[in-house]
């Protein structure tokens, strides 16, 4: 076998799972020197308390900086745990070299605190494409943007900020912002002192912004909104409102005003709370609606919808999160009706269950809970949408520190049956009323199956997996179904 082509070689080892390319590949060293382009595609440095910051990231550093690996670095990921103050700069070690990493993509920061040569190390790496930063504790406060440009090779399309404790950041970071080919932002810097940021949004300066996820609170909703919507160029947008009593009354302001000056005129992928609804949809040209937070009530949803006048009659898509219980009434019909021409319709719930509920037989009634709710959504099909085709519907326990391995081990020690059982008799049902149904994505957490059927030949193909972990690899390999 060892006599194959390096480009099968490679194509072998791209199917394999990291672990395993490690071990075959050190079999052999011409194995080995083939393997490299696709063992060291990413780079993970993660600093703890329990590691010396002067000695194991050290020499992980080092390795990866070196000439001959450098170079095959696509991604790089940096985790900071709070080492104390040797580990606070350890990272500053790495961008000294960064001018060796050519074709890094994507850079994914969490933890990491900079000074202003590392930040401008970053801003010159030509290859750069996707930057990530979250932040764990108080920088500098954001009310301001750096009037510092980026070199004109800069090639940053996708900027993420993520400001978890008194959501500041530091005022170098900001520059990344004026990146001038800036197609995806996602800005989560919750503060009381970030009104004058929302001035630096304008068509102007983001020519090429198409993609946005941002997350406010109620007071800076009208401002946030006016920001982006006046962008001709955004197309996708994702809003979240933080947690507050007068969210209502600011929405119904931001309505007047967003529906007065007809801002948002591209929009085709929204995704927002039923609060947003009525402020956002009203006369658009809407292709995909997502109405996020889990455990919804259908039925204020359905309350939003009514106050619209003009719904969007291009929508195709729709994502939910209702409350389990909709699924016993006619809470669901109701909202369904509203868009009789969708072809892609996906369904989210989530089991929550605290300490106090991890009893087997809490675990047991749980899913029985799951498997009823199929059961109910395959009795009550007659409120999907006839035109559907393509169908996901996902119900799995809550991802918290509580159901990480241990907790897979205890489903399989339970021997808790499949949630979802007989999947040709469920795809039989759902037929009957969608006959144009051409997938099917049904998750139940320690069972999956996924059904596919050609629009052209009507060849079907079905695939099953069962058990906690494997349904939670297969879903970490392939990713969760998208509509």
């Amino acid at each position: 076998m060892i006599s194959l082509p390096d480009e099968l070689w490679l194509q072998i080892f791209e199917s394999m799972p990291l672990q395993d390319a490690f071990s075959a590949s050190s079999t052999n060293k011409h194995l080995r020197a083939v393997a490299q382009s696709i063992l060291w595609r990413t780079c993970s440095l993660r600093l703890s308390k329990s590691e010396d910051p002067e000695d194991a990231l050290s020499r992980r550093i080092s390795f990866y900086c070196s000439e001959s690996i450098a170079p095959l670095v696509h991604a790089c990921v940096m985790t900071y745990n709070g080492a104390g103050f040797g580990g606070r700069w350890a990272f500053e070690r790495f961008f000294a070299h960064v001018h060796r990493f050519t074709n890094l993509r994507t850079l994914d920061l969490t933890g990491v605190e900079l000074g202003s040569t590392g930040w401008d190390s970053i801003a010159a790496c030509r290859s750069l494409s996707n930057l990530k930063v979250v932040f764990w504790g108080r920088e500098q406060s954001m009310v301001e943007v750096s009037t510092s440009g980026l070199p004109p090779q800069n090639q940053i399309t996708a900027f993420s900020i993520l400001a978890t404790t008194h959501n500041n950041i530091p005022l170098p970071l900001t520059r990344f912002l004026r990146a001038p080919l800036l197609q995806d932002l996602s800005l989560h810097i919750l503060s009381n002192e970030n009104k004058k940021i929302w001035d630096q949004f304008t068509p102007i300066t983001f020519p090429s912004l198409k993609h946005v996820a941002v997350l406010v609170h109620a007071p800076e909703l009208r401002l946030a909104l006016a920001s982006f919507g006046s962008m001709p160029s955004v197309v996708r947008f994702n809003i979240n409102v933080s947690s507050s009593e007068d969210e209502d009354d600011c929405s119904h302001l931001a309505g007047a005003f967003i529906r007065k000056l007809g801002y948002f005129p591209n929009l085709l992928d929204l995704t927002c709370s039923r609060h947003l609804l009525p402020v956002l949809i009203e006369g658009s040209d809407l292709a995909r609606l997502h109405i996020h937070g889990f455990n919804n009530s259908v039925a204020e949803a359905t309350a939003s919808l009514r106050q619209i006048h003009s719904l969007p009659s291009k929508l195709s898509t729709l994502v939910l999160s209702p409350a389990m219980e909709d699924m016993h009434g006619p809470e669901l019909h109701d909202l369904l009706a509203y868009f009789p021409n969708l072809t892609k319709l996906r369904l989210m719930f989530s089991c929550y269950l605290t300490l106090v509920q991890l009893s087997d037989a809490a675990l047991q009634t749980a899913r029985d809970d799951g498997e009823g709710l199929f059961t109910e959504l395959v009795a009550r099909r007659d409120a999907l949408p006839v035109t559907l085709k393509h169908l996901s519907v996902q119900w799995t326990f809550s991802d918290t520190q509580h159901f990480a391995k241990p907790f897979g081990a205890r489903l399989a020690r339970l021997g808790l049956r499949p949630v979802v059982s007989q999947p040709r008799q469920i795809i039989h049902a759902l037929l009957t009323r969608c006959p144009q149904l051409e997938r099917v994505w049904f998750h139940g957490s320690n069972c999956l199956f996924v059904w596919t059927r050609s629009p052209s030949n009507g060849w079907e193909q079905l695939q099953e997996i069962s058990g906690f972990d494997e349904v939670k690899c297969h879903v970490a390999k392939h990713g969760s179904d998208v509509c």
